[in-house]
């Protein structure tokens, strides 16, 4: 009888053993697996984040072409737009600090330069303006730095993908990222 019941023993508190270190090596899987959803959930949120500043950035210098079209004297002559400038000089007030947060030093050198040419933008009429094929670069330019956010974003790879564009000199069909073969018409 002291055999059975030191058996009876041994083998509750071996069962008591093993239910623990199954318990131990569970809570470790599940640290683990809390740790990665925790890492993964951080790296969508900057990506969130990221994408918006991006988006945001394209904005600010679509809105910095539109101004191209326009004349230091019709916005002056033109309330609606004037306030529309306005509004969209306080919303886009804070997207270098956040680009130069989040982008790479080549995409936020390359927005740096784009928006360098606001200085064209709403120009008076005898001043300093933009030709049409000047335009049209700063068009393309905008086209390359969308994509190399794309790629950052991983959304693209540059060169996975052939996207032909026509010249504005010649109408020859080429690259957007060397100069025109035709023309020799270069995008910088």
């Amino acid at each position: 009888m002291n055999e059975t019941l030191l058996i009876a023993i041994i083998s509750a508190g071996l069962s008591a053993l093993i239910n623990c270190i199954f318990q131990i090596v569970n809570k470790i899987i599940d640290n683990n697996k809390e740790r990665l959803q925790k890492n993964i959930t951080e790296l969508e949120v900057y990506k969130e984040k990221k994408e918006k500043v991006y988006i945001a950035a394209i904005g600010r210098l679509l809105e910095i072409r539109r101004g191209f079209d326009y004349t230091h004297e019709m916005v002056v002559s033109n309330n609606t737009i004037q306030q529309k400038i306005e509004k969209n000089n306080v919303a886009f007030a804070e997207i270098s600090p956040q680009l130069r947060l989040y982008a790479p030093d080549s995409i936020f050198n390359e927005y740096y330069k784009l928006s360098a040419y606001s200085r064209f933008a709403y120009a008076p009429q005898n001043g300093p303006r933009l030709v049409e094929d000047s335009k049209w670069a700063f068009d393309t330019s905008i086209t390359i730095l969308a994509r190399l956010m794309q790629e950052d974003l991983g959304y693209r790879e540059l060169t996975s993908e052939y996207v032909p564009i026509v010249c504005p000199r010649c109408q020859t069909e080429h690259d957007v990222y060397s100069k025109c073969p035709s023309c020799n018409m270069k995008y910088s």
